[in-house]
C-alpha cells in the first residue's frame, strides 16, 4: 500500500500485539526504540520499505517472536548481541541490506530455525554454530557481498554448509564460484583461517611480482648497451685513417700506387682492425671487441 512516513514512537504501548505487518510499503526512518515493549509480540513482517539505520538493543526483548523478515531494506550497523534471547525463533531474514561487522555468537543460543537468510550484507568474520533445518543463505552466489571466515564450525547444520563453500583464500563464498567444498569437519581444503593470511598472501605475491618485473627491466637495459652503435669510436677510427692517408703525401704518386696496388686489404681494412682491438664497432653498427664493463650490468 501506500502507507509512508516513520514509525511513531507511541506503538511502544502495544504492549499485548501478536502481529505487526507493514512490509511492502512506503515506511522509512528507524525502528523506534519503544519496539522494546512488544514482549508478546511473535510476527514481526517489515520488508520491502525503506528502514534505515540500525536495530535498536531494546530488539533483545522480543523473546516471543518466531518470524522476524525484515529483508530489503536499508539497515545498516551491527546486529545486537541482545538477539541471542529469543528463544523461539523460527524465521529470520535481513538479507538485502547493509548490515556490516558480525554475526553475534549469541545467536547459536537460538533453537533450530526452519530459515536463516543474512546474504547481501557486509557481513564479516566467523559464523556461529547456526541450527537450521530448512532454507540457509549465508551467501547469495549471484551478489556475494559478505565474507565469512573459513573453517565454518564443525556445529553448523548441513542446511548452512552445503549452500556455502570455502575458497583457498579462507573466506565463504556461495554457490556458481570456484571454490573448494567444505570438509565433513567442516575444514576448508585451502587453509587460511583469517583475514590476516588472506592478505599476506595477496601481498606477496605483488612483492614476487614487482621483483620479476625489475629483473626484466635490468636484463632490457644489459641488451640495449651492447648493441648500442659506438659512433664516437667509428669517428676516431675515420680520423685516424685520414691523417694515415695525408702522411702519404710525401711520396711519389707512383710510389703510393704501387703501394696500394700491392696490399689493397691493408689500406682498406687496418684502421679497422685497430679499430676492433680497441673495441670499437665493425661498421654495421654492432659493437664488437673489447668487453663490456661490469658497470653496464649493475642494476
Amino acid at each position: 500500500n501506500l502507507l509512508s512516513g516513520t514509525l511513531p514512537t507511541e506503538i511502544g504501548a502495544w504492549t499485548s500485539v501478536d502481529a505487526v505487518y507493514v512490509h511492502n510499503t512506503e515506511i522509512s526512518g528507524t525502528l523506534p526504540t519503544e519496539i522494546g515493549a512488544w514482549t508478546a509480540i511473535r510476527h514481526f513482517h517489515s520488508y520491502l520499505t525503506a528502514l534505515s539505520g540500525t536495530l535498536p538493543t531494546e530488539i533483545g526483548a522480543l523473546t516471543s517472536l518466531l518470524q522476524f523478515l525484515l529483508y530489503a531494506n536499508d539497515l545498516g550497523g551491527t546486529l545486537p548481541t541482545e538477539m541471542g534471547a529469543w528463544t523461539s525463533i523460527d524465521v529470520f531474514w535481513i538479507h538485502g541490506n547493509a548490515v556490516s561487522g558480525s554475526l553475534p555468537s549469541e545467536l547459536s543460543a537460538w533453537p533450530t530455525l526452519g530459515s536463516f537468510r543474512c546474504d547481501r550484507n557486509a557481513l564479516i568474520g566467523r559464523v556461529p554454530a547456526l541450527a537450521v533445518s530448512g532454507t540457509c543463505t549465508l551467501i547469495d552466489g549471484t551478489a556475494p557481498t559478505n565474507a565469512f571466515y573459513c573453517p565454518l564450525p564443525a556445529a553448523l547444520s548441513a542446511a548452512c554448509r552445503s549452500a556455502a563453500l570455502c575458497n583457498g583464500d579462507g573466506f565463504v563464498f556461495g554457490p556458481g564460484f570456484d571454490s573448494i567444498p567444505v570438509d565433513d569437519d567442516g575444514e576448508n581444503g585451502g587453509g587460511g583461517g583469517d583475514s590476516a593470511t588472506a592478505i599476506g598472501g595477496a601481498v606477496g605475491g605483488s612483492l614476487a611480482l614487482l621483483l620479476l618485473v625489475a629483473l626484466l627491466v635490468c636484463v632490457a637495459v644489459v641488451i640495449m648497451r651492447r648493441k648500442r652503435p659506438q659512433s664516437t669510436t667509428s669517428t676516431t677510427t675515420a680520423g685516424t685513417s685520414g691523417v694515415s692517408t695525408a702522411s702519404r703525401t710525401n711520396s711519389s704518386a707512383a710510389a703510393e700506387r704501387g703501394s696500394q696496388a700491392s696490399s689493397p686489404a691493408a689500406a682498406e681494412y687496418g684502421d679497422v682492425s685497430t679499430a676492433l682491438r680497441r673495441g670499437g664497432s665493425d661498421g654495421d653498427g654492432y659493437e664488437v671487441g673489447a668487453l663490456a664493463t661490469a658497470d653496464e650490468y649493475e642494476c
